[in-house]
């Protein structure tokens, strides 16, 4: 590649514009697109240093596309973050509630019944550090004192648990809510 290809400036004023519009393409808002394109040209300033890109056109869109792809990966963790937040609640009322509602039993039901399968197919020691965490309310401290594992080893098990519950608690959720899943 020339020396004039190679230039930071050339590269930033060459692709900004087509690159800036396939971000645009393919993300919500112009806001956006523009943190996509700053995080794109950023990672090329820091790389630029440390390994010779030879194909820039190639090496940007593919870093646009991973960004684009982590964005969405963080939208979606944010919008269950905050259903589950405003739910959590109901979810903990319902589950816990003793009146004689026939509708809330059925979804308590429901609900308990999806959790103890799901906790079925986790993983023996992600089930079992999230049972003793969340269900049996036993401290990482004394759960790593009574084990030998560290804390952050139970963090690490406890949090895969965790995603993949959400993941199918979230699934009932909108069977429950009649909500489209986006």
């Amino acid at each position: 590649m020339s020396k004039a290809k190679n230039n930071l400036s050339w590269i930033f004023t060459t692709y900004r514009i087509r690159l800036l519009n396939f971000i645009r393409n393919r993300v919500e808002t112009a806001d956006d697109a523009q943190d996509i394109l700053q995080d794109v040209f950023l990672k090329m300033i820091v790389s630029s240093g440390s390994n010779d890109i030879s194909h820039v056109s190639a090496w940007l869109y593919r870093t646009a596309r991973n960004r684009i792809a982590d964005h969405y990966r963080k939208h979606r963790e944010m919008r269950l973050e905050q259903m589950l937040e405003k739910d959590v609640a109901d979810m903990t009322e319902c589950l816990a509630g003793d009146e004689n509602d026939q509708e809330k039993d059925f979804i308590r039901n429901l609900i308990w019944s999806r959790l103890n399968a799901s906790l079925g197919r986790l993983p023996e020691k992600q089930r079992w550090v999230f049972i003793e965490t969340e269900i049996k309310g036993v401290s990482f401290k004394e759960l790593s004192a009574r084990t030998g594992l560290s804390v952050n080893t139970l963090l690490s098990r406890k949090h895969y648990a965790v995603l993949y519950l959400r993941e199918q608690l979230c699934d009932i959720y909108y069977e429950l809510s009649g909500e489209d899943r986006r």
